[in-house]
């Protein structure tokens, strides 16, 4: 059985199934369970309602990031550009589903992936050996 969920923008549909433990129908509106929050509200509480699931979202991206990415060509530049494109590509996740309840938690994990994400390219440069007087000899050669 689905149901509908009136969210910032459009009506998202939920199953209806999962929503049953986490989420009770209050006034026409999906409501944290109270039972169930206490428990384990600090999963989901954070989010939207059709992103209760986000936290393990958030927890793959740190597996990737602490565990995984060490088995990818370890040290060598191949390494730090796959990272990159994860970073990006978490970047666009969060910005594009907006999926916290709060805007500024919002902008506090955008703002620290971007950090990540100019960190690893800072890495990448220095990983590769690009001198600023390599490129602008380069850049302003004649």
């Amino acid at each position: 059985m689905l149901c509908f969920w009136q969210g910032r923008s459009h009506a998202k549909v939920i199953e209806e199934d999962r929503l049953d433990m986490l989420f009770v129908e209050k006034d026409a509106e999906w409501v944290p369970n109270p039972k169930e929050a206490k428990v384990r509200g600090f999963l989901f509480l954070a989010y939207e309602p059709q992103f209760y699931y986000f936290e393990c979202v958030d927890l793959l991206r740190k597996v990737f990031f602490t565990g995984v990415v060490v088995f990818i060509a370890p040290g060598t530049p191949s390494q730090l550009i796959v990272t990159l494109l994860v970073s990006f590509f978490v970047i666009v996740l969060y910005a594009y589903t907006k999926p916290f309840e709060l805007d500024s938690d919002g902008t506090a994990m955008l703002l620290s992936n971007i950090h990540i994400f100019t960190f690893l390219f800072y890495g990448l440069l220095k990983k590769v050996e690009v001198r600023a007087d390599y490129i602008d000899d380069r850049l302003f050669d004649d």
